[in-house]
């Protein structure tokens, strides 16, 4: 997986330009060097002049890949810092994901003010991004954490893992359409799981029921 810190080796450093291109301009002039698809219909993309584009749904933001330092948000009251060493051994779009959905939250809020200027088209200070940052946060991570684990198991262990976990089907309707025994899909199950706590850390030990339904 390409990290935040290997991305920032391969593109331009685009933090001094004062207009950023438009997400159309990007899509037909520039070169992609990362494209990621998200949770959510949502897609982020890395183009070589250092740009970022952020897409969900009908909504857009363009912002530059190395004014994504600090990550500050405001929890439980406190103002809360993550640094930005933290993401750099990270997959390239976590410390990216939470910049254009902090934009795009503000683009929402100042078009419901009748303002309609966008945060992709001029320079800002990073400031507090409300509760929802480290929700946002944590999901991303666990997203990445029940991929790795899911690379762990054969696609038979995959396939009943998402059918029971992902899609919240019974282990009798599984039955039905792999066709095979309510036991057999038992077994395969719990042999599933077991190979994920065998190999996994603590921190995806740490994982909750909710997380699962993020990863695929």
């Amino acid at each position: 997986m390409l990290t935040l810190q290997e991305l920032k080796q391969v593109v331009s450093n685009g933090e001094e330009r004062r207009k950023v291109p438009s997400a159309k301009y990007l899509r037909e002039n520039d070169v992609a060097v990362a494209k990621q698809r998200l949770m959510d219909c949502a897609e982020i993309i890395a183009y070589q002049t250092g740009y970022v584009l952020y897409c969900v749904g009908d909504y857009a933001t363009v912002f530059p890949l190395f004014t994504c330092r600090d990550y500050v948000y405001e929890a439980e009251r406190k103002i809360a810092v993550v640094e930005e060493n933290f993401f750099d051994d990270q997959p390239w779009y976590v410390r990216l994901i939470l910049e254009g959905e902090d934009r795009l939250w503000r683009n929402r809020e100042t078009r419901e003010h009748n303002n309609c200027i966008s945060y992709s088209c001029i320079s800002e200070e990073w400031c507090e991004l409300a509760d929802k940052g480290q929700c946002l946060l944590e999901r991303i991570i666990a997203e990445e954490t029940v991929r790795g684990l899911m690379n762990l198991l054969t696609e038979r262990q995959r396939q009943m893992i998402q059918r029971i976990y992902f899609q919240q089907k019974t282990q009798k309707e599984v039955s039905h359409e792999l066709g095979i025994t309510v036991p057999a899909v038992s077994k395969c199950i719990s042999q599933a799981m077991q190979k994920m706590r065998n190999n996994s850390d603590d921190s995806a030990r740490t994982l909750k029921k909710g997380d699962w339904k993020y990863a695929w």
